[in-house]
């Protein structure tokens, strides 16, 4: 229950809470054991000694203690929701914090839907289990402990011959306990799994319209809930089959009372009152015994939910090693000195790059989808650090930079434009808080100024969930005013105008050549008319650099971009 240890550690800090739950638990449990007494006295000096004067005095004293009862239950909850809350406060603000740590790789390799349903569901659990079971434990053990003792003073014969089913009982639920937890493992894996299908049908939704492919989402929806429904069913089965069975050992319990305590009676060793009110405190014995099966499903719930989520938070966040000097006044002059760089999966993506750029040039990256453009660019910036090689910003490693201060100096366009579910102001301001000059200067230069001042509410316009309500060629310019509100030394743009149409290539292609000669930019393009301009250019193939030069320098080779060239326009010429 090593998952179980590490729950229980976020309660610490809120001890006063717990405190204060188990002070009233204490006087919400000792209350309800005077219930049965009170009876007893009741039924013994009111009833069958015809002391009819003492009711009045026995129903205040009951009343007292029902105000006790429920008042004490009432603070009991209170404390142990307030310690559960803030303790899964803390859990979940961690694992976001560590989640947003983790590397480039880490979030490469893992399904989105399973980082949701770790910070959601299994958070969840967690929670649920920290509140019920400080209240839970206090009912469960003080319930016992008050109710046993007062089982013993009323009799001490009945008593053992009662508890003799109580080591048959704790043998039952050992067996249950190692049975059930695996199962809510996978119960737990299967909701990560629907809720990975689910993010990814909602993110395609127009992709899988656009092919008709709904009845087949569907189909494969039913699978994961069929698979989801049997395992809650197996773990169903296994309840089902030990409820039943602490109840069958609670009617033997019955039948011994009335059998011996009415044997006990005759003798005059127990009262009729005496008789009523053992039944009352066996039944409260009962009350945590029979739900030791909750009790247990719980804790096993929150193990398999601890499990998934201290996996995320064992992961060593950033496993890319800061360096130590900030970096400050960059000229942009960036090298690759013998560059290559393998996956974690063995695949060698760059073989031997060297490359020089001086500062403010512009450098045009080409070549055929896997050539390993993407994951050359992703090096500057460190979401992956070389295997072999170095690369230098200014003659400085970029290893020996610290981390934060490096990516501050780049600016990306990734190829894939992500906007946020929020107003277009906010979208492009998000690297740094900035005035509306500089927001609408930022969108000018992308071209997309004009596009906002259209929409009825300007740059306040709410767009949907990652820009759903912008087009493709929208989407990237705001994506490219974000790059340049950041105002970077080095602009990144990852195949920027792949999106777009001709004519708004154009536009953005001339806002690019007005900002890049004040920083030094790598362009990746499909198009080779986007990079003509460019001041070098590389073409890469499996990983290397197969030709490298200027636009006519590239023509004149007669080689593989002059291919890439002549097949663009002999398509552009059949358009």
């Amino acid at each position: 229950m090593r998952s179980i240890n590490q729950i229980l550690q976020y309660l610490k800090k809120y001890k006063f809470y717990v405190f204060i739950s188990f002070l009233f638990g204490i006087v919400s449990v000792v209350a309800a054991n005077f219930f049965p007494y009170v009876q007893k006295e009741l039924i013994d000096e009111c009833f069958i000694n015809e002391h009819y004067d003492r009711i009045s005095y026995w129903c205040i004293i009951f009343g007292i203690i029902i105000i006790l009862r429920c008042g004490g239950y009432y603070l009991q909850v209170y404390g142990a929701q307030l310690a559960a809350q803030y303790a899964i406060y803390d859990l979940r603000n961690k694992l976001f914090d560590h989640i947003q740590r983790l590397s480039f790789t880490y979030h490469d390799e893992t399904e989105a839907g399973q980082l949701i349903s770790r910070s959601t569901a299994d958070t969840e659990a967690i929670r649920i289990f920290l509140w019920q079971i400080i209240v839970h434990i206090i009912q469960f053990l003080f319930m016992l402990i008050c109710s046993i003792s007062f089982c013993i003073s009323i009799s001490p014969k009945l008593s053992l011959a009662i508890f003799l089913l109580i080591p048959f009982e704790g043998w039952v639920t050992w067996k249950y306990s190692h049975m059930i937890r695996p199962m809510f493992f996978k119960v737990q894996d299967q909701i990560g799994n629907m809720t990975t299908f689910l993010n990814q049908n909602l993110l395609g939704i127009k992709v899988i319209k656009a092919f008709v492919r709904e009845e087949d989402q569907i189909k494969q929806f039913n699978n994961h809930a069929i698979t989801l429904f049997n395992r809650y069913i197996d773990t169903s089965k296994i309840s089902a089959v030990y409820s039943p069975l602490i109840s069958l050992l609670a009617s033997f319990g019955h039948i011994i009372i009335f059998l011996y305590g009415g044997y006990l009676a005759v003798k005059g060793e127990m009262t009729p009152g005496g008789i009523v009110a053992f039944l009352g405190y066996f039944t409260f014995i009962l009350g945590p015994i029979n739900n030791i099966s909750m009790y247990v499903a719980l804790i096993q719930n929150a193990a398999a939910s601890g499990d998934r989520v201290f996996e995320i938070l064992r992961r060593r966040p950033e496993r890319i090693q800061d360096g130590h000097i900030k970096m400050v006044n960059v000229e942009g002059h960036v090298r690759f000195e013998d560059v290559s760089f393998t996956y974690s999966d063995g695949y060698e993506a760059l073989k031997h790059i060297n490359l020089s750029v001086e500062p403010g040039e512009m450098v045009g990256i080409i070549g055929a989808t896997g050539s390993g453009k993407t994951t050359l660019v992703n090096l500057i910036s460190r979401f992956y650090d070389v295997s072999q090689g170095r690369i230098t910003i200014d003659g400085i490693d970029i290893r020996d930079y610290t981390l934060d201060t490096l990516r501050r100096h780049i600016g990306i366009v990734a190829q894939e434009s992500f906007l946020f579910g929020d107003t277009i102001k906010a979208n492009i301001s998000y690297p740094r808080n900035a005035s509306m000059e500089e927001i609408i200067e930022a969108a000018k230069a992308a071209n997309i100024h004009d596009y906002i001042m259209s929409l009825p509410d300007g740059y306040d316009t709410l767009i949907g969930e990652r820009g759903v309500d912008l087009s493709g060629g929208q989407k990237q310019r705001m994506s490219i005013a974000r790059a340049l509100l950041l105002n970077p030394d080095i602009l990144i743009l990852d195949d920027s105008t792949s999106a777009l149409d001709t004519h708004t290539e154009a536009l953005i292609q001339a806002a690019i050549n007005n900002v890049a000669h004040q920083r030094t930019t790598f362009m990746i393009a499909q198009r080779v008319s986007a990079i003509v301009n460019a001041d070098q250019i590389i073409v890469l193939d499996e990983g290397k650099i197969v030709e490298h030069g200027t636009h006519k320098d590239l023509m004149e080779l007669n080689g593989y971009y002059r291919k890439i060239f002549d097949s663009q326009l002999l398509a552009k010429r059949e358009d």
